[in-house]
């Protein structure tokens, strides 16, 4: 009986916290799914990781703040040229800090 008592609780718990989630508005999730960023990146064919990895990588980001974007790091390790593309279409040259 306990362990159900728990189980339930744990149920109405998570079920309250998923619900504001429910709540956003287009607004919102279009604020959220504009911050996510195309990162490619080049790598010279000598680089350590080039075997491995490939020269050439794409992934994603996502901006955290104005010129900021975190990504996952073998795609920009060693990276010769590494270019961004917003959701809007715009490409531009990053430098990796």
């Amino acid at each position: 009986m306990a362990n159900a008592l728990r189980i339930l609780l744990l149920a109405l718990v998570l079920g309250a916290a998923a619900a504001p989630a429910q709540d956003r508005t287009d607004a919102e999730a279009e604020a959220t799914l504009s911050a996510v960023v195309r990162v490619q990146s080049r790598m010279l064919p000598d680089a350590r990781t080039a075997e491995t990895l490939g020269v050439r990588r794409e992934g994603s980001g996502i901006l955290v703040r104005e010129g900021y974007v975190l990504t996952i790091g073998y795609l920009v390790i060693e990276a010769e040229s590494i270019a961004v593309t917003a959701s809007s279409g715009s490409t531009v040259p990053a430098l990796l800090a």
